[in-house]
């Protein structure tokens, strides 16, 4: 149980504060149009994820069947949070666009929708850690999907209010939270390997 709550914590938050197309999106928005449209757009995974959601779960459905499979996706899961540790401990500059048009939201769900990483994210990773967990209880997998959609959102609605009153990001605070959450999933991934593993033995 324990698992899926910190799993859940740590990938929300890593989606939540990496630099990323929606992230850099919330700053924009924010410095342009102030924190209740940049709060606007930090909503839009609620909207965005349903149908990513729900394909990836019909995919997960058709395909995973057997502990080959679930070995398999448990590996390039493990491969794709290494990949975001990576990416969180190689923090780059986040680019900022000036003069967007409004419709706020929209943007942040048609942004989310093209960007690949939440679909690689719920068929190798989220979709099979809420099966795994509901094969045990609704509330391991309750304990994985809710705190991960809390950090996600809340921890990008906390960035819009934060800028919308300083008027920029500190870059060495973002940092220091990169290198944090990167070492986390560092493990997490470690975990997913070795659990892909055993499933393929």
């Amino acid at each position: 149980m324990f698992f899926y709550l910190v799993t859940g914590i740590a990938l929300g938050l890593s989606s939540g504060v990496s630099p990323g197309p929606l992230f850099a999106l919330v700053l924009s928005v924010t410095l342009n149009y102030g924190k209740q449209e940049g709060i606007k757009v930090a909503l839009s995974p609620l909207i965005s994820d349903i149908p990513i959601i729900i394909v990836s779960f019909f995919i997960i459905d058709t395909f995973a069947n057997s502990d080959v499979v679930y070995g398999i996706l448990a590996l390039v899961g493990g491969l794709f949070i290494g990949f975001l540790a990576v990416d969180s401990l190689r923090m780059k500059d986040i680019k900022v666009t000036t003069q967007l048009k409004t419709h706020s939201l929209k943007k942040g769900v048609i942004t989310n929708m093209l960007n690949p990483a939440p679909y690689i994210f719920w068929i190798t990773v989220g979709i099979p850690t809420v099966v795994k967990g509901y094969e045990q209880s609704l509330l391991h997998a309750l304990l994985f999907v809710i705190p991960f959609y809390i950090m996600l959102v809340g921890s990008k609605i906390l960035i819009a209010i934060l800028v919308a009153k300083t008027g920029h990001i500190n870059p060495k605070l973002m940092r220091y939270i990169n290198i944090v959450l990167g070492l986390v999933l560092l493990g997490l991934a470690g975990k997913f390997i070795y659990d892909g593993i055993i499933y393929l033995l």
